[in-house]
């Protein structure tokens, strides 16, 4: 009789604790299920009453600009009314991989690949250049070793028109050589800080994200 009631006991808290602990209803399979978006969401749980129904959700948002400049924060949040994936950090990213896409282009002699993202009069530029080198067969050879900072230096819109202007700080190895392979300018084993001004603009009435790199001083 008492190994009987023992074993009812045990049996009772067993289905206790798989009620309390082990049980799955549809909210926990919610919240589980949600664990997969942490990038966009930070998740709250009651441990109070350590009832996952008590569940927060709070969206993280990202400001549109950090700057201190009233007028870059003011035209950044008029893009990204027109555009609401646009913030400062976006559009900062894909400088940065246009920045390392031109840099290689340029060096390589070949600007298709970048010729629909920068205007036709940089294009023009850049390549009188390229045809400079090749004329006198001379070589370019430039390493980037970090991209240090990009800045909004300026943001402003005119007659529909966006224009947001970059100070780009890296690190690069630049050498150039003759038609004979020797070095005529820089050290292979210096890297030097420079500087480039980047100005971008963009049509507001298009429909596309594309930015077009307007100069580069």
């Amino acid at each position: 009789m008492d190994i009987f009631f023992f074993a009812l006991v045990a049996a009772f808290i067993a289905y206790r604790y798989y009620y309390l602990l082990g049980k799955k209803d549809d909210t926990t399979d919610d919240l589980e299920s949600r664990k997969n978006d942490l990038a966009k969401e930070f998740k709250f749980f009651d441990f109070t009453t350590g009832e996952p129904e008590q569940a927060q959700t709070l969206k993280v948002i990202e400001p549109v600009s950090t700057s201190s400049n009233s007028t870059i924060v003011e035209t950044m949040n008029k893009i990204n009314q027109i555009y609401p994936n646009f913030t400062e950090s976006y559009f900062i990213n894909g400088a940065k991989k246009l920045f390392e896409l031109i840099l290689k282009s340029y060096v390589e002699g070949d600007l298709n690949a970048v010729k629909q993202l920068i205007s036709t009069s940089l294009t023009n530029k850049l390549q009188n250049e390229i045809n400079r080198r090749n004329l006198f067969e001379e070589r370019l050879e430039i390493s980037l070793v970090a991209i240090d900072s990009i800045e909004i230096m300026d943001a402003s819109i005119d007659n529909n028109v966006a224009f947001i202007t970059l100070k780009i700080l890296s690190e690069q190895i630049i050498n150039h050589y003759d038609k004979n392979g020797d070095l005529t300018s820089g050290n292979p084993t210096l890297t030097e800080q420079i500087e480039d001004i980047w100005k971008f603009s963009k049509d507001l009435s298009a429909q596309g994200p594309e930015w077009v790199l307007e100069d580069i001083s």
